[in-house]
């Protein structure tokens, strides 16, 4: 009972030690998922595997027993392993290069989130690669974060590898196609074979299948649940308890997605299509923590049902927003090459009020690098974001 979830938790335990360096992964300094995800995987596992293997079979007082004694471990090796690393590494000095405001907002976010593993020590305007030689020198790490002359971001990269830094670089839209691209010989020149970015055949039938399967039991089980919020919310506020609102799916084809009303009734008679705000008076008593708590969404299993939506894939938007988008962002088109999602990765790795451009940077990353697994490992992060309040926050006034 502890051994596998024990070896279990210390591998992803030791890749995350792994991330906080800089030395592998995709996400730098991302948090791990909660110890309680980790230790219930295998616990149910074994729980199923008792159910088909009687002569495996424990008392259930085993399973809760487990599960605390495994937690102390965990959480007591992991403070371990992460002081130890701290200690024998020491603190990583990064610099942020990339265009104000955005740059220093960035470099506010990697401090934020970096819980004492990093220093930001400069945030700088691209320049040239000779004049910031004596910042590269003294830094771990590099963020290119902004858009910039691609002349300027080679050289700044040659010095970077020159003087054996780490680099990172936020990718704009033609990075991200590029990215997972085959290289091709055509005798002996070789070129990269760039796919549009969708799903195979096979993939959507997969993903299809699932989507029904899981809808279908999240009904059954939702029921009581959303029985008991169609009554708050009549007692609450004047007004339907389901809100349709159109929406923009795969294709770009239009379809009515289900909420449970959280604002008012014509709440946007006066105003027309605006995002909703940090601490919006529209948005009812009810819905504040229907909102915090993503319950609002469980109609939507209607839709994902009726195959307009996924329970994985980009979040679905007004056509209003997708017009003024594509206005913006030609590659905006793109995330239309999959059903829109209940929850995706822009949601578990973003904030309501993360800006189109990083959210559509995360749409396509999922798109060109989708898997099984991936979903299923956006499915268990949406559990973690269930409990992030930030990520359900509007969008800052000031910024409306």
């Amino acid at each position: 009972m502890l051994d596998a979830s024990f070896l279990f938790e210390c591998f992803f335990c030791h890749k995350t030690v792994f991330i906080i360096a800089g030395i592998q992964n995709k996400c730098y300094i991302f948090s791990f998922l909660p110890t309680p995800i980790f230790i219930i995987e295998p616990q149910f596992l074994t729980v199923v595997s008792t159910f088909f293997y009687r002569h495996f079979a424990f008392p259930r007082s085993i399973f809760i027993i487990a599960f605390f004694i495994q937690f102390l471990l965990l959480v007591g090796w992991r403070g371990l392993v992460l002081y130890v690393f701290k200690r024998v590494q020491g603190v990583k000095h990064v610099m942020v290069i990339g265009y104000m405001p955005k740059a220093q907002e960035f470099a506010q976010k990697l401090q934020n989130i970096s819980k004492g593993w990093i220093d930001v020590k400069y945030v700088l305007e691209p320049q040239t690669a000779e004049d910031l030689v004596q910042y590269i020198k003294v830094v771990d790490t590099i963020y290119l974060y902004s858009k910039m002359d691609e002349n300027l971001k080679s050289e700044i990269i040659k010095k970077a590898i020159e003087f054996k830094k780490h680099i990172f670089i936020a990718p704009d839209f033609r990075d991200i196609l590029v990215s997972r691209a085959r290289v091709i010989q055509f005798d002996d020149v070789a070129t990269l074979s760039i796919e549009q970015p969708e799903l195979t055949s096979e993939q959507k039938l997969i993903k299809r299948v699932c989507d029904v399967l899981l809808a279908s039991v999240a009904l059954v089980v939702s029921f009581p649940i959303m029985i008991l919020i169609a009554i708050a919310i009549k007692l609450d506020s004047e007004g339907p308890v389901i809100y349709r609102q159109k929406r923009v799916t795969e294709g770009e084809r239009e379809f009515y997605v289900l909420k449970f009303r959280t604002m008012v009734k014509d709440a946007e008679k006066m105003t027309g299509p605006v995002l909703a705000t940090e601490n919006d008076p529209r948005i009812t008593r009810v819905g504040r923590f229907l909102r915090a708590t993503r319950l609002d969404e469980i109609p939507q299993l209607v839709n994902i049902l009726k195959g307009e939506m996924s329970f994985i894939g980009p979040r679905p938007e007004r056509p209003y927003f997708v017009e003024q988008f594509k206005k913006l962002y030609p590659e905006y088109s793109l995330r239309h090459n999959v059903k829109a999602g209940l929850t995706g990765l822009a949601q578990v790795y973003g904030k309501y009020a993360t800006s189109p451009e990083d959210k559509l940077r995360l749409d396509l990353i999922y798109i060109k690098n989708y898997s099984v697994f991936l979903d299923i490992k956006i499915l268990l992060l949406t559990l973690k974001t269930i409990f992030t309040k930030e990520a359900a926050e509007g969008v800052k006034n000031q910024k409306q």
